[in-house]
């Protein structure tokens, strides 16, 4: 239902909408978008690990500024029994996915741990001058790999695409 109106300044009729049809066409369209998200979620294989992935990653890289900005080592741990990564001295975590595995480095010097057992209690420790514990992080689900490296030196994360996306880095 169009209705008349004046412009200002105007002496013709113009017609338009109403506050009360837009705010309808509005809601209409948020419910239709909320029912059809699911749907594209499930259509575009491995988005929920490259997300993971990526959220991971900036978690990491958000440990290495604290550690400088704090002066003080971070450690991130991975609770294996919760299926989280959290930081020790912080109140921030990551709880990840039921579909997306995580292969957390063993402290026993194997890059990554691939088998199975309990993981948890296992740290990266990111130190105050930048550095952090050399580490690969392997992340998979849905028929894809990726992980993510942190070079000891610089303590720069890394992600890399084995299988199913492109090589991403920053510092």
């Amino acid at each position: 239902m169009k209705t008349a109106t004046w412009a200002a300044g105007s002496k013709t009729r113009t017609r338009g909408f109403t506050l009360l049809e837009l705010m309808l066409v509005l809601v209409i369209a948020s419910l239709m978008l909320t029912l059809a998200m699911p749907r594209f979620a499930a259509a575009l294989p491995g988005v929920e690990l490259r997300t993971y992935t990526q959220e991971l990653a900036a978690l990491l890289r958000f440990s290495r500024s604290q550690a400088i900005a704090s002066n003080q080592e971070i450690a991130v741990r991975y609770d294996a029994a919760g299926h989280r990564v959290y930081l020790v001295s912080l109140p921030r975590d990551l709880a990840g996915p039921e579909s997306v595995e995580l292969n957390w480095p063993s402290q026993q010097g194997s890059p990554y741990q691939t088998t199975g057992g309990d993981m948890s209690g296992r740290e990266i420790r990111f130190y105050p001058d930048g550095s952090a514990d050399v580490a690969t992080i392997g992340v998979q689900g849905d028929g894809r790999f990726y992980s993510i490296r942190i070079d000891w030196l610089t303590g720069s994360v890394r992600i890399e695409g084995i299988t199913g996306g492109a090589d991403e880095e920053a510092g």
